[in-house]
């Protein structure tokens, strides 16, 4: 019962009729509407009804489930239903071109979400290889290249590292020349081009890097050893400021005790003096 009252209610909230004069006018283009003429309506909450022209009544704002339940559909000519049918399919089909359009939007955005989501993991892929490999290993393909820190020719097929600068040329390096502090790597095996090397030299890739890292030890080691000297330097200071506090307080107490005796010489002399004195 109640749902055939709601299915009532929604179906004859709009209206379609014939024109009985020429005075009404079109809520969406202002021009009058002509007497006898096809119009649709909607009443607001004043009870009083919004007349639209066939082609300007929308659909959208006041949905029907079907042009049957339009209040007045039946009485209108063939010609007009078949019309107003037309006009009711075509705002079904805008509309469902809408939700398209909106669901092909939010896919859209939700395809550009997810490529910003890859291209940033590309970037932090790219960025973690680059750290791996920013350091190159190779054989001079000629002896046209020198090193960059001896400024000295590096022979043809002998072993060069190197790495870019930020316009991308390589700055190569004899092997004995170059420096990891500048240009650290977690291992050899992330060098580039480490595992075309001949094995010999990959041992003496190996062994630089390693001297390297002893190096940086002992360094981290001297400084550790310099930082120890330093608090046992304050500490031994401490140690004598503490002593020469307890000097100072010991001979500040000699001093007391040396004064308390002179009150006591002091008094037993004035006693003497009285006690003759009393005899006589």
């Amino acid at each position: 019962m109640s749902s055939s009252s709601s299915s009532t209610q929604v179906a004859a909230n709009v209206e379609a009729e014939y024109a009985k004069s020429g005075k009404s006018s079109c809520k969406k283009c202002s021009e009058p509407i002509e007497k006898k003429a096809l119009r649709l309506g909607t009443k607001d909450a004043r009870g009083y009804t919004k007349w639209h022209h066939l082609c300007c009544f929308s659909f959208g704002s006041d949905p029907v489930a079907s042009v049957d339940k339009i209040k007045g559909f039946h009485s209108l000519k063939s010609s007009d239903q078949e019309a107003l049918k037309d006009e009711f399919e075509k705002s079904k089909e805008e509309d469902s071109n809408g939700k398209k359009s909106s669901k092909n939007r939010k896919v859209r955005e939700v395809d550009h979400e997810a490529e910003d989501e890859n291209e940033g993991e590309r970037k932090l892929k790219k960025s973690k290889d680059s750290s791996s490999s920013h350091v190159e290993a190779e054989y001079a393909k000629s002896s046209k290249s020198s090193c960059k820190k001896c400024s000295k020719p590096i022979e043809k097929k002998a072993l060069r590292l190197g790495t870019k600068d930020a316009r991308g040329y390589t700055k190569w390096h004899h092997l004995g020349c170059f420096s990891f502090v500048s240009d650290p790597v977690a291992s050899v095996d992330k060098i580039k081009g480490f595992q075309s090397l001949e094995s010999s030299d990959q041992e003496s890739l190996k062994n630089l890097v390693n001297e390297f890292e002893k190096s940086k030890e002992n360094s981290n080691g001297k400084r550790s050893s310099q930082k120890r000297k330093v608090r046992e330097v304050d500490e031994e200071e401490d140690e004598d400021e503490e002593e020469d506090e307890e000097e100072d307080e010991d001979e500040d107490e000699e001093e007391d005790e040396d004064e308390y005796e002179d009150e006591d010489e002091d008094e037993n002399e004035v006693g003497e003096r009285e006690l003759k004195k009393a005899k006589v």
